[in-house]
């Protein structure tokens, strides 16, 4: 299966790959300081109409990966709140 990578730095508000859209992917405000959070939503091309796995990995090309696994709505529908530093995630089925 094709990864996908959106990137902030970009300004990406969609990318495709063949079995999962990214709709929205944005840093979360902080205030006055830096936040490493942000949120990843999407769906997925084509759902089943059940839930489905979609494994999240943010700053993929990094020293620090992290690994995040987020369930879909039986619509295909996803949205995860996650950290990264470099702005970056790749988002796949499980």
């Amino acid at each position: 299966m094709k990864k996908i990578v959106v990137s902030l730095i970009f300004l990406s508000t969609s990318a495709f790959a063949s079995d999962v859209k990214v709709t929205s992917f944005r840093f979360l405000e902080s205030g006055s300081h830096f936040s490493p959070a942000a949120e990843l939503c999407g769906e997925l091309i084509a759902p089943a109409g059940k839930s489905e796995m979609i494994k999240v990995v943010s700053d993929p090309q990094s020293k620090g990966p992290a690994t995040y696994h987020v369930w879909t709505g039986k619509d295909g529908k996803f949205c995860s709140v996650i950290a990264t530093f470099t702005g970056k995630a790749e988002a796949d089925l499980e």
